[in-house]
């Protein structure tokens, strides 16, 4: 494997699911599976980062196209990047091979670039966890020992039903807006 070519072994994970992905479970999770191209520019958004330790955390990681992008964007233009751990979560089972394959190909640039990478899949609900990790600052979070650096993610390509658990555990997060325009 070329020292940065993990995101094009992402995009062959991709075609190869969306053959298997079933299109009523498609369409119920919102899932969208993204392009390189589309994952490589979304990765170039994210600002200069000083810091030697990343968590990135990515809510819905399918086969783990942003992951790699992004991964592959901070190796690129980073001089003391040192450490990264990436929480990964995905809930479609068809993904999760999928997924641990870009985590081990990960593995494999960060180790040829010498920097640490640390991996969590999570198989759960991003949507329900995160409403505890939002109403406990997910980017400052001290009270359930995680906190991250950056997120990348695709919203839910979905509209949520009102009969559904996530309208009323969304419920849960009621943000205000302070004056300064911090969100609480």
């Amino acid at each position: 494997m070329p020292n940065t070519a993990i995101v094009e072994y992402t995009d062959l994970y991709r075609l190869d699911a969306n053959r298997k992905l079933d299109s009523k479970t498609r369409s119920l999770l919102g899932q969208y599976m993204t392009p390189t191209p589309i994952a490589r520019f979304m990765s170039s958004f994210f600002d200069n980062y000083e810091g030697s330790d990343i968590r990135l955390i990515d809510p819905g990681a399918g086969v783990g196209t942003l992951t790699a992008s992004f991964i592959e964007e901070f190796i690129r233009r980073q001089s003391n990047l040192r450490h990264i751990h990436v929480i990964a979560y995905e809930i479609d089972s068809v993904m999760l091979d999928y997924l641990n394959s870009t985590i081990q190909n990960s593995h494999v640039l960060c180790r040829n670039s010498k920097i640490d990478l640390n991996t969590d899949i999570i198989c759960e609900d991003f949507i329900k966890y995160g409403v505890t990790l939002l109403a406990n600052e997910l980017f400052n979070n001290k009270e359930i020992g995680e906190s991250f650096t950056h997120v990348i993610m695709n919203p839910p390509y979905k509209k949520i039903s009102s009969t559904s658990d996530w309208p009323s555990t969304c419920e849960l997060y009621q943000p205000k807006v302070e004056e300064s325009g911090k969100i609480t």
